[in-house]
């Protein structure tokens, strides 16, 4: 759960920004492009969101070890809701264009309508024990560090493909079409490491 939880939380929030640069007038490619931009010297801010999305999961995973603890339960009013918003998001899909909304949801968030739904579980319980105590993010890390063996790890892996700023339209389309080549690998349950060490241009990655 610990790895599927993070996948379907990265998906979803980046999907949520995706959707306000494209109210904001962004292009398809340069919402692309965007995540490709350098945050520092060395951390692109894909790779920069992953990291804070990774530890914001990992404060949410200590949150709910606290709440079945203690049994915290969330009301059946909040669960319902929450279902709902899911299930709306799939209606939308479908009112969209898409064939299957099902399906599309999937796609898009990695998870299927049901599993976002046990993930909605772990997010509402550890919400509802925050709110049931003052706890500060400092003492959330503080327990997550004391019992980290208590809790699965989420190992994250990229493969770097540089797009440089003069590259030409035809460049990019073979960078485009590369990295869709290798997703497709990654999906058909790719060795991640052996992928990195043939494709990816970053150093680090390569040798992680």
């Amino acid at each position: 759960m610990p790895r599927k939880f993070f996948e379907y939380t990265i998906n979803a929030s980046k999907n949520a920004i995706e959707a306000q640069l494209l109210q904001f007038g962004q292009t398809e490619d340069t919402i692309n492009n965007y995540w490709t931009q350098q945050y520092d010297d060395t951390t692109t801010l894909g790779e920069f969101f992953k990291s804070q999305v990774l530890a914001d999961s990992e404060r949410m995973f200590a949150l709910h070890y606290l709440a079945n603890k203690d049994n915290v339960e969330v009301s059946e009013e909040t669960r319902t809701q929450a279902y709902a918003d899911i299930d709306a998001q799939v209606d939308t899909l479908s009112e969209n264009g898409a064939a299957d909304g099902i399906a599309a949801f999937t796609d898009s968030t990695g998870s299927t309508p049901e599993e976002a739904k046990e993930m909605y579980d772990i997010i509402l319980r550890a919400d509802a024990y925050k709110e049931s105590i003052n706890v500060s993010d400092e003492e959330l890390r503080a327990h997550f560090d004391e019992h980290v063996d208590e809790h699965k790890q989420v190992t994250v892996q990229h493969i770097l493909l540089q797009l440089h700023e003069d590259a030409t339209d035809e460049q990019a389309k073979e960078i485009e079409s590369k990295a869709n080549d290798i997703l497709e690998l990654v999906k058909n349950d790719g060795d991640m490491k052996e992928l990195a060490a043939n494709y990816s241009e970053d150093p680090g990655s390569k040798d992680n």
